[in-house]
């Protein structure tokens, strides 16, 4: 017996051991992934994307809001992951991105991905519920030789995801896929998109099965794509292929919008369609309205092959245009394999020019009003619009300035905040309310953060932030300049003999010496005004530097009193962080291993009883 226990122990004293560094490491927060860049991800602040690892950043919080902040440039991606390029937003349908990003009209430029495995490929691999929009990509490519969907955009676009406004002409060579949108179902739309480039399907191996398209892979389920074009090369290998969309079914719609794509297929037995490639029923009736065809189709396939559709069998075709002499090897075959029922309109001209006037078929009845725009001599493109801007450089739009309190004057000096590099106004993610940062005229903002309580990396034992913490940089005009720093706090709860000024230092928080506090309205909404000065490279400066950069989290802080309902996992012993989490399962761990101990030796001593 003495031995058996011997042996048990020697192995229970090193789980022990283990167990200790678990409780230890429980002084210390667990490490996060999150988003590492500015904002909170809320809808009122989201996070700010203003470089491409920022947009790879995404990745560690798939469901927050995001908005870009300016052009970027990915052409680094090429040599990132071993080669393998950009890393896709949400990578499959387990991991999907289900939140919001803006682009706001900014490019993205050279996104580079190459894969054998991934099981989507594109800018976002998978969305579920998502929202994306306002997106412009340009250059770069995306290489793929996985069965997945992949394409420029959105590989797999599901569950209700909203993508509108959009455009690329990025290059996408894939098994299957598109070259904007791969899959798209669940009832998800597309709005307002097109893609222009050069898209390859079924790369470098034949006779793989999927569905191949320049603007959607493949749309059922109930799902949109409305005002929408498509321009450049398709050149495919595969059963069933489009210029427009390679499959539609199962109540899928496509509304208003062309196809002046040339399309080449080298597969000796594939259904090739001017504009679709095969439409079916399962479920409801698909249809397909108000589309022109201006472009070619080259198919060595001429027994499956259509000017319009490939193959059809219940699908509603209404209003539908080509060009008479784009398939030579078609013959008058609009559609290659008709096997169904359901409305077959169909017109042709030689005249392509009939396709660039408002007031020809099928465009009369698109909106010039406020999406298609007209061009002479040229086909309509859809209207893009202009970029925001951040007249001042503080790093706020002044979209979101000019809304502020106030008629955009939030701090009341008479000037528009989006008008000076020393005053910003913004969300305040703590209470949803505005917060403004005005600094002395020998800086300048770089940028602005609001920032929840929660947000930090350490929590104040002695203070809670009800109004939040801004999180700034400036840029000064001389190496160890004092900048005066006053900020604003809109619409509080307290008046300023509540709080005191306080601010994060490393790992731990400070009274801001010589701070004052004073409470004013302004636009008929109560203000605290918080005032106090930072010297770069001083006390109070978080970098630490003598650089003419003065980093300076900092807020309203209220002491933690007896009466507050304080949440046990942010009131702490000291001044730091610390996490419940690790302790529990250290204390789980002891306990289970106590009793694997203890029961093991009970069995011991009844079987030799």
């Amino acid at each position: 017996m003495r031995d058996f226990i011997s042996a048990r122990v020697r192995p229970l004293r090193v789980i022990v051991a283990f167990i200790a560094i678990v409780l230890l490491a429980g002084a210390h927060s667990l490490a996060v992934f999150a988003f590492s860049g500015t904002g909170s991800g809320s809808i009122a602040n989201p996070y700010k994307v203003a470089t491409c690892d920022d947009l790879q950043d995404i990745n560690n919080d798939l469901d927050a809001y995001y908005v870009q902040t300016g052009n970027i440039d990915c052409s680094e991606s090429e040599s990132w992951n071993s080669g393998a390029g950009f890393a896709p937003i949400g990578t499959n349908s387990s991991t999907p991105f289900t939140g919001s990003f803006d682009g706001q009209n900014f490019v993205i430029s050279d996104i580079y991905q190459y894969t054998a495995s991934t099981t989507f490929k594109a800018l976002f691999g998978a969305t579920s519920g998502a929202t994306i929009k306002n997106i412009r990509l340009s250059g770069g490519s995306v290489s793929s030789q996985s069965p997945g969907y992949s394409a420029s955009l959105v590989g797999t676009a599901d569950d209700g995801t909203v993508i509108q406004d959009c455009s690329s002409n990025v290059a996408v060579h894939s098994l299957r896929g598109a070259g904007l949108v791969g899959l798209l179902v669940g009832a998800s739309t597309i709005d307002r998109c097109s893609y222009s480039g050069d898209m390859v399907t079924n790369y470098g191996v034949s006779n793989t099965y999927g569905y191949g398209a320049s603007l959607v892979g493949d749309v059922e389920e109930d799902s949109a794509v409305t005002d929408v074009f498509a321009t450049g090369t398709l050149h495919v290998k595969g059963p069933y292929n489009g210029s427009l969309v390679g499959y539609i079914g199962d109540g899928g719609t496509i509304t208003n919008g062309y196809s002046a794509v040339d399309v080449v297929s080298d597969d000796g037995w594939a259904y090739n369609g001017g504009l679709i490639g095969s439409g079916s029923v399962f479920g409801s009736v698909p249809s397909v309205s108000n589309i022109f065809f201006a472009g070619t189709l080259d198919t060595e396939d001429s027994t499956h092959s259509g000017i319009v559709v490939g193959s059809a069998s219940d699908i509603d075709l209404v209003n539908i245009y080509y060009n008479s002499s784009g398939c030579a090897s078609c013959g008058s075959a609009t559609i290659g394999s008709d096997g169904g029922t359901g409305t077959r309109n169909f017109n042709s001209t030689s005249n392509l020019n009939n396709f660039k006037v408002t007031g020809g078929q099928p465009m009369a009845s698109w909106d010039y009003d406020t999406i298609w725009q007209a061009n002479d001599s040229a086909y309509a493109t859809l209207q893009v619009a202009s970029t925001p801007t951040d007249s001042d450089g503080d790093g706020v739009l002044n979209a979101t300035e000019d809304y502020g309190p106030n008629g955009g004057d939030a701090n009341n000096d008479g000037i528009k905040d989006s008008a000076q590099a020393n005053v910003s106004s913004i969300v305040n993610d703590a209470n949803l309310s505005s917060v403004v940062l005005e600094v002395s005229d020998n800086c300048e903002i770089a940028g602005v953060d609001s920032q929840t309580e929660s947000e930090q990396e350490v929590a104040d034992s002695s203070y809670k932030y009800a109004l939040g913490l801004l999180n700034f940089t400036l840029n000064c005009d001389e190496e160890g300049a004092t900048a005066t720093i006053k900020q604003y706090y809109v619409d509080y709860d307290h008046d300023s003999s509540y709080y005191t000024a306080r601010k994060l230092i490393g790992r731990e928080y400070a009274t801001i010496a010589g701070a004052t506090l004073e409470d004013t309205v302004i636009d008929n909404n109560p203000v605290i005004i918080m005032t106090y000065q930072v010297t770069d490279g001083g006390e109070f400066d978080a970098d630490g530097s003598v650089n003419t950069e003065i980093v300076d989290p900092a807020g309203l802080g209220r002491a933690q009193t007896s009466d507050w309902d304080v949440n046990p996992s942010e009131s702490l012993a000291n001044t730091g962080a610390t996490s419940t989490a690790p302790m529990i399962f250290g204390f789980v761990l002891v306990a289970s291993s106590l009793g694997f101990f203890y029961t093991s030796a009970a069995r011991y001593s009844k079987l030799n009883q």
